[in-house]
Parts: structure tokens; sequence; C-alpha cells
């Protein structure tokens, strides 16, 4: 049953952008939602017009700063959101996103610029440049009088209760095998009568994104009765990340991929240490998030544990590249290549729309394929002054230089100044220039974890394990390397660093 269900995803057409490449995303426990519980307060019974009683609730909502998803459970109107927005965060700059449209507000004017389709039954992107609280007060939301039309594609959805309710409560008798359904930091898809993935639970104040997987139009109504089962999730990492500086507030979108992992050609499987591995995905050297392994063996009978990563991003077309790093044995390891298992076909991933990555089984599956960090480099350096120049950078592993060959920091006013007593040992995460005896030279790792003495002023090298794009560096990179017959550091003319060289930027 999953696979077939696997294989009709595929046949999806999933449109527009807002989450991207839209598959399997079940962000792991210690990344977590950054939104407060939503705050509900009943105040008095009070009358409306017709002398019917009614009741008013206050709503509040925690924002973060950066990009939110949210949406609301009282009657409120625009004009409402807006004055909340200002009151909370007075003389800041900040904007609110429908599916189609957006209005920003100029602290300058006072004013909001750009118009905005409103509706209680869609949710909405708010983006604002500090933590603050926004409350709104009205009479409780009749979910009955703000039904959502879904057909194929996605569509933006609102969650109208004041209270949290389980995605297979709240989508019983309307979801069908294929859909998906996406919070800001979790995901779950429909199979059969049963929900699957981290995302298990609606939450007030948040807001959601709907994939259908079918074009015929639905209409949803929250709520509705309870026939379906959710999935477990898996269990909490029992490690901190790697790359915990990474905040997914900054992003707009997220463009989830789940896949299996292999290691030098081998399957990661249950009985390894597959709870000890982290995979993040990175945009040139920027992480775009980051995933601990999770194993469903026992709930859904998958072989192997699979990593499911949320890529976020702002804009749509970035190639996406992969580390995966090892707790236990503190090491990580460079990616090789991405293959799909069926044909091993080389399959390259994109940030934004029309993307769908899914891992299925053993004879069909998404591969992510790792290789050990090599235990040799070697490098190829330009002639000067009857030696040989390189440059070089590994963020996780130090390198030992043979004789012959030492390595150099670099300050601003381009002095070169010499690692440690004898320059022959370059220790992980520090950019260098190497120079050398002999054109060609191999580096081979080091396991020693001696501190090694950085001498100088501070090192203006930078460098990186993947290909950096130099659209994404502010400033000028310059690199090492021969212009018109004259030796030394040019301005980079390339679209993309390779990895693993030193540049600095002017």
């Amino acid at each position: 049953m999953l696979n077939r269900f696997l294989h009709s995803l595929r046949s999806v057409e999933m449109t527009k952008r807002a989450v991207g490449m839209t598959v399997l995303l079940l962000l792991l426990a210690g990344q977590g939602s950054a939104w407060a519980t939503e705050k509900t307060v009943t105040d008095p019974v009070s009358a409306n017009h017709t002398g019917v009683a009614t009741r008013s609730l206050t709503n509040t909502i925690a924002l973060n700063v950066g990009w939110n998803w949210v949406s609301f459970n009282v009657e409120a109107t625009l004009e409402d959101l807006k004055a909340a927005l200002v009151e909370a965060l007075p003389g800041n700059s900040m904007t609110i996103k429908s599916q189609t449209q957006q209005t920003q507000y100029n602290p300058n004017t006072g004013r909001w610029k750009g118009s905005l389709n409103w509706g209680l039954a869609q949710m909405y992107m708010i983006n604002v440049t500090s933590d603050c609280e926004i409350t709104l007060e009205g009479s409780p939301i009749d979910p009955a009088e703000h039904p959502v039309t879904i057909s194929g594609g996605e569509c933006w959805i609102a969650f109208p209760f004041n209270e949290q309710m389980t995605v297979a409560d709240a989508f019983a008798g309307f979801a069908v095998s294929g859909d998906i359904i996406v919070s800001q930091s979790a995901f779950a898809f429909c199979t059969g009568n049963t929900w699957r993935g981290t995302l298990t639970t609606l939450e007030p104040g948040q807001g959601y994104i709907y994939h259908s997987a079918t074009n015929e139009g639905r209409t949803l109504t929250f709520p509705v009765p309870s026939s379906q089962t959710s999935s477990g999730s898996a269990a909490t990492p029992q490690y901190e990340s790697h790359w915990s500086d990474f905040y997914y507030h900054n992003y707009q979108y997220n463009s989830p991929v789940v896949a299996a992992i292999q290691v030098e050609g081998e399957y990661i499987v249950s009985g390894s240490n597959w709870a000890a591995l982290e995979v993040a995905a990175f945009v040139g050297d920027e992480c775009r998030g980051h995933a601990f392994l999770a194993n469903y063996s026992d709930d859904f009978g998958d072989p192997y544990p699979i990593i499911e990563l949320p890529v976020y991003y702002n804009s749509a077309g970035e190639t996406v590249t992969f580390k995966l790093y090892d707790h236990a044995n503190l090491s990580q390891c460079a990616l090789n290549s991405i293959r799909q298992f069926n044909n091993n076909d080389e399959l390259t991933i994109y940030t934004g729309e029309n993307h769908l990555e899914l891992y299925n089984d053993y004879e069909s599956s998404v591969i992510l394929s790792f290789i050990d960090a090599p235990q040799e480099v070697t490098l190829s350096g330009y002639p000067h002054d009857g030696l040989y120049w390189a440059t070089f950078y590994c963020g996780y592993a130090r390198y030992t230089l043979p004789e012959g060959a030492q390595a150099y920091t670099m300050d601003a006013d381009f002095h070169l100044y010499r690692l440690g007593t004898d320059g022959r040992t370059i220790p992980e995460d520090l950019a260098v220039v190497i120079i050398s005896d002999k054109q060609s030279i191999t580096l081979t790792r080091d396991s020693g974890t001696s501190e090694i003495d950085v001498h100088g002023d501070e090192n203006i090298l930078r460098g990186s394990d993947s290909p950096v794009t130099v659209s994404s560096i502010s400033g000028a990179p310059h690199v090492l390397g021969v212009v018109g017959e004259v030796f030394g550091f040019h301005p980079f003319t390339g679209d993309s660093i390779p990895a693993n060289k030193a540049y600095y930027v002017q």
C-alpha cells in the first residue's frame, strides 16, 4: 500500500512556491516549533445587537523575529491585525503575506502599502524585526461560516480553534491518500486511512499549507468526525545539533526531502549507530536545515532509518548539497552524490516549486550517498619564485603536510604567518596558503587534537567544505592564481568558488 501510494505521489503536480519541493518532511524533535502556545481567555458573556449572548476571546500569539506562519481563532479584521502589529512593534517595518498578495508597513510614513485579501479561513505569513506578541479580541470563529475550498496544488489554511486537534481528527472524512499537510516546522501525509509524520497535532495560532492529491475541488470545514489514526513520531535525538546556529524563521518557505542514507555505498541500518547521525542541507556555505535520522521500522516496516529534512529558502532554484555528521565518532563526511537507487541516475535537488523527493522502499528509494572524509588530499600548486603555492580549507578534519611544504595564514596587510613551529599541521576550520618545494603534494589526515599556534593578526582567509556561490558573498572574493603572468590573489570571475579552496573578501 505504501509503495503504491508513494508512486502515486510522484504524479501529483505540485504548483506554486510556498513550500517549494514538497516531499516528506518530519522535522525531528530538537528543531521544534518556535510558536508560543496560544492563550485563550474567556471574557464575561456579552450580548450582540440581537440580544443573543456571545463569548469574547482574547487571542494572543507570539511572533519570532523573521517569518511566522499564523492563523486566528477570533472574528478579527485586517485592520485589527495591522493595529495589533503596530502596537506590538511601534517604529518597525513589517510584512503580512497571503497566498497571493502582501502588504508592508513603513514606520517612516506610518502607512501600509499593498493590497491583501482577507479571510479567516486562510493562514498568513508575517515578517517582524523583533520578537513580540500580538493580541486580537473578538467572538470565537464558527468554522461552518469559514469553509475552505481545496483542489489540486496547495492551499494556505487556518486552524480556527483555541485548542489543539490531531491531524487525523481535523481531516477525518476529508483527506484522501496522497494529501500532504505542512506546518512551518513539521509535515505529514495521508496513506490509506492513516496520517504518517511528525506533524501529529494542529496548534492554535499556527498556519498550514495543504497539498491535495486530487484536482477535484473539495470543501474543508472544521471540525470533522474522528475516524482516522495518527502515527507516532520518532524518538527525541540524544545529541545537541552540530549545526545549532540554524534559524528557520529567516526563511519564508521549506522544501522537505526524505531519503535513505548510504556511507561508502553501504546502507545505514537499524543495528548501526543511526541515532548518532545528523544530516544538514546547504546552499553554498549556508546551512538551510538539519535533522537526525529517524527509524520507523516498527511503525511502517521501513527497511532502513531515514532522514526527514526540510530545506528552507526564500528564492527558488538554488542548488542544495548535504553533509553528514556522526556524533558518536565526532567526524563529518563529505557528500559524494545524491542518487536514486532504482536506476542510479544522478539526482540534483533544488529549492523551489514542483520538486518531489520521496523515500519509497528497498527497490525504489531516494538515496543520499556519502563518502568518508578523504584520508589524503592531493594539491597542485602555482609556480612562483622557485616554489609552488596553493590554498586549502577543511572544516572538520586536520591534515599534515609532507616535508618541504608549510602552511600560512594571511593578515589584512597580506603578510603570511607560518602555523605552529614548523607549519606542517593544518587545524580544522582554518583556511591557509600552502608553499611547497614540489608542484604536487599529498596532505594526510591527522587524528591529533593538540592546539596549533596561529601567529600574526586575524586571518582574512576563508573557506568552505562545499562550493560557495559568488552571489551569496557580501563583497568581492579574491582567489590565488595567475592573471596576465602576475601571480597573487585576484578577483574571482566565476560563479562558484570550489570547495576546500581558500579566498578572501574585499
